[in-house]
């Protein structure tokens, strides 16, 4: 019977000693507040390639800062696929703030981001989104992107210095394209440059065809091309099959479709700077990647300045307070400079494509 009380004891003293170990290492792991950090972008179909990009970039950072021993915050990644369908982007959004009780929401451009960005308002919590359209309102909305305030003057000045007399628009029917259109129009019409707008929402290949015909019976100086995949891949390869040798000026559209444009004669594009070192540390063309590289840098950096000052996660107001005291920021894209109107602006670059290569243009 000692014998057998001894082995009792024994096996009560390791299962205690195995159990306040397990519980050191948990309560390693969760002694400092978790900031949550929801990340809504589609990660499956035509754009599932642009989701995991950012995704992989997200995660880089926050494996970076969740090593560190000196972090005020633990830090978590909640990663939602929306198939670029902004009802989904609200169900989800819905989700993550009632649920999951995120801090942070992440979104990509307009359509899903403009859905979004009422719930976040209502909610008082941050959101980054990275849109061409004017989104950003320096309170819940942080736009960390290029936008259609200098994509569309550099559009124009393209079609001025090119002598074009009749240009064909090629627009995908979003609230983005649909702001670039607004600003572009008034310019032609007073410089006298005439256009014809194609606008297209759907995937219909019998559309994008009878599209491209009439594109090519007017005998355009230039096509304006705006679009993501799928649509913007049908009409490339329209334009390629109907034999449309004519310039064309895209909105990121190689990054955007990930896509072969090479066989165009004449391809560039206005948007986002492109450099191949990021693709390679990246693992993504898309500059979307490099954009929320920065963005979750600026993310962390901001909630461990909080933590310092305050010892706890910062309220919204807090947050937009202590970022406010820094407007520069230096990141992989280069200076990003926060603006009063919480617009992320970096510098909007003119490219061409030659061959497989994304070329900077410096004119």
């Amino acid at each position: 019977m000692k014998k057998f009380l001894g082995w009792a004891l024994a096996i009560l003293v390791v299962v205690g000693v195995v159990g306040y170990n397990a519980y050191q290492h948990r309560d390693q792991k969760t002694d400092k507040p978790v900031v949550k950090i929801g990340l809504v972008y589609p990660m499956s179909g035509a754009m599932g390639h642009i989701g995991k990009g950012v995704m992989n970039s997200a995660n880089m950072v926050l494996n970076k800062i969740n090593q560190d021993p000196n972090r005020q915050f633990n830090y978590q990644l909640i990663a939602q696929d929306d198939e670029m369908k902004a009802p989904n982007t609200i169900t989800i959004a819905n989700k993550l703030i009632g649920v999951d009780k995120i801090n942070v929401l992440m979104t990509s451009w307009s359509g899903p981001s403009n859905a979004a960005k009422p719930l976040m308002i209502e909610n008082n919590l941050i959101h980054f989104t990275d849109s061409y359209t004017t989104l950003s309102d320096g309170k819940n909305i942080f736009n960390c992107s290029v936008t259609n305030e200098d994509l569309a003057p550099m559009a124009f000045d393209f079609i001025k210095k090119r002598n074009a007399k009749k240009v064909a628009l090629i627009f995908q029917q979003v609230p983005a394209g649909a702001e670039i259109l607004s600003m572009l129009e008034p310019k032609l019409k007073e410089s006298g440059i005439k256009y014809d707008e194609y606008l297209y929402g759907g995937t219909e290949f019998d559309a994008f065809r009878t599209m491209v015909a009439s594109v090519k019976a007017n005998n355009y100086d230039l096509i304006l091309l705006y679009g993501w995949s799928p649509g913007i891949v049908f009409v490339a390869r329209e334009l390629k099959s109907q034999e449309v040798n004519v310039p064309v000026l895209g909105f990121d559209t190689v990054e955007t479709a990930n896509y072969d444009f090479t066989y165009f004669d004449g391809i560039y594009e206005i948007g986002k700077p492109y450099k191949q070192e990021w693709e390679e540390f990246l693992k993504s063309k898309h500059p979307d990647a490099v954009y929320m590289y920065d963005a979750m840098n600026v993310i962390v950096n901001t909630y461990e300045k909080a933590g310092k000052q305050l010892g706890r996660i910062p309220t919204t107001k807090e947050f937009r307070d202590i970022m406010y005291q820094q407007r520069d920021y230096q990141g992989l894209i280069g200076n990003v400079h926060l603006e009063d109107n919480g617009l992320l602006r970096v510098p909007t670059f003119l490219k061409r494509i030659e061959g497989n290569k994304i070329i900077p243009v410096e004119e």
